[in-house]
């Protein structure tokens, strides 16, 4: 009797045929190196973090000293200061509040936190109120720090990196040669950051990667033909940096070639996507698990990147009727100082993303894993002798599972519900005959609990 694996949440193939066998969903869980499946970080109140001043949702974070500097979708700038102490750095004045109307980027140095917001520099030097900043910076949606000196993507279509002097004391100092016309390609600059010891200028239609000289400020180095159609989907890993380009592609960037990672995996669900502009994006070592996640706000959607496994997941919200739903936090920022992922809520909150929780601020988190229909390697009739499933599980839990199945595309049956009482092995007999079959396994209560593997027993029934 034949005894096979069924792929059950190692990783999500949605751009790829399920009828060949991909699996068309891996939503909330992640799969370790071993194949192991648990779910992803959950989120958890933060107890340090007070009620909120504002019910404005939480669009960016960023550490600076000891402090957790965030903005508002308001446009007022807050730090987080100690347990239970919020500092306001902004009034009612607009001098104090982050100028424009696009996501929040930082430039962290010696001096100061400076914010670009799509208008004029924002600054905070730990304190008193936040100011704009000084001298005659251009207005600008990314703001970086590199060689000592800050720099800009000025917010025109004329594709122009602008600087400041070096030093401490010279951010305000801009003087007006102190700019490079990326002209590889004649396209406007959406977006600007720095990997390792380049600035990375991405725009609509190439990037283009610059290099500190000692005398003209920063030249270009290299260009890559590949844009963005999405400026705050940028994240970096180590000396990797991964974004979305201008074909809907995830790629990553060693700052010589660029190569996709999303294909095949969910490339055409991402093609398929009629709003990405918005997408931003995270990385987050948590756990055992090395992820870039890339969350896509009009569009409703969220997909996490294992850079170790090279697999995808989905990240998703889910009702208790059983409706999806997109994630709840806006931004995200890990905090060295007190080894916290950090997430900002729609409601004003920040709470952790957290490994040991099994809720999203008490909502139930569905881990559901699809497998793809299953042929065994022909089409003859089989008989499903067993599904058995070993679980790695928690004492003094009662974890809650379903598992339901589909045969020749046809509609799912009713589920099998069962309790995992212990770890080990769980044994389901004698479920039908089939050609092709489609397994659903769905992970549903607040009990943690980890899928070690799946496999059938069958037999065929057809010479």
């Amino acid at each position: 009797m034949p005894s096979l694996p069924i792929p059950l949440g190692v990783s999500q193939d949605s751009s790829i045929e399920e009828m060949g066998g991909a699996a068309p969903l891996s939503a909330n869980v992640l799969a370790d190196a071993g194949g192991s499946v648990r779910r992803r970080p959950g989120i958890s109140s933060w107890s340090d973090f007070p009620a909120p001043s504002t019910t404005s949702p939480v669009i960016g974070m960023a550490v600076y000293g000891d402090a957790l500097v965030y903005v508002t979708q308001d446009r007022k700038i807050h730090a987080w200061l100690a347990s239970g102490l919020v500092q306001e750095l902004s009034d009612a004045t607009a001098a104090t509040q982050l100028d424009g109307g696009t996501r929040p980027t930082f430039a962290i140095t010696q001096e100061r936190i400076t914010i670009a917001g799509g208008g004029a520099l924002q600054t905070w030097q730990g304190t008193g109120l936040s100011t704009r900043l000084g001298g005659s910076p251009p207005a600008a949606t990314h703001v970086v720090g590199a060689n000592t000196r800050l720099i800009v993507n000025v917010r025109d279509n004329s594709g122009r990196v602008q600087w400041s002097d070096p030093g401490i004391g010279g951010h305000e100092s801009w003087p007006a040669l102190n700019f490079l016309e990326l002209e590889s390609r004649p396209d406007p600059l959406p977006a600007l950051y720095s990997d390792t010891n380049e600035l990375v200028g991405i725009g609509s239609q190439s990037v283009q990667y610059l290099v500190a000289d000692a005398v003209a400020g920063f030249v270009s180095s290299r260009t890559v033909s590949s844009g963005t159609v999405a400026p705050y989907s940028f994240c970096q890993s180590d000396e990797v940096s991964r974004f979305m380009d201008d074909r809907k592609r995830i790629v990553e960037s060693d700052g010589r070639s660029i190569t996709p990672v999303s294909s095949p995996a969910i490339t055409k669900t991402l093609r398929d996507l009629d709003a990405v502009s918005d997408t931003w994006a995270f990385h987050a070592h948590i756990g055992a698990y090395n992820l870039a996640v890339w969350v896509m706000p009009t569009a409703g959607r969220s997909f996490a990147y294992n850079v170790e496994s090279k697999t995808w997941s989905e990240w998703r919200a889910r009702t208790s009727n059983g409706l999806w739903f997109p994630l709840g936090f806006s931004s995200y920022c890990y905090f060295p100082q007190h080894d916290l992922h950090l997430v900002g809520m729609a409601d004003g909150r920040i709470m952790k993303l957290d490994m040991d929780a099994t809720t999203d601020d008490g909502d139930l988190l569905y881990g559901e894993m699809v497998s793809g229909f299953l042929d065994r390697g022909s089409g003859r009739l089989k008989l499903c002798e067993a599904v058995k499933l070993t679980f790695r599980h928690t004492p003094g839990t009662s974890p809650r599972v379903s598992l339901s199945w589909r045969d020749d595309t046809g509609a799912y049956g009713n589920p099998i519900d069962f309790t995992v009482t212990s770890s080990g092995m769980l044994e389901i007999r004698s479920l039908g005959t089939y050609r092709q079959r489609e397994y659903r396994l769905t992970m549903s209560d607040d009990a943690p609990l980890t899928l070690v593997a799946a496999t059938e027993d069958y037999q065929m029934l057809e010479v």
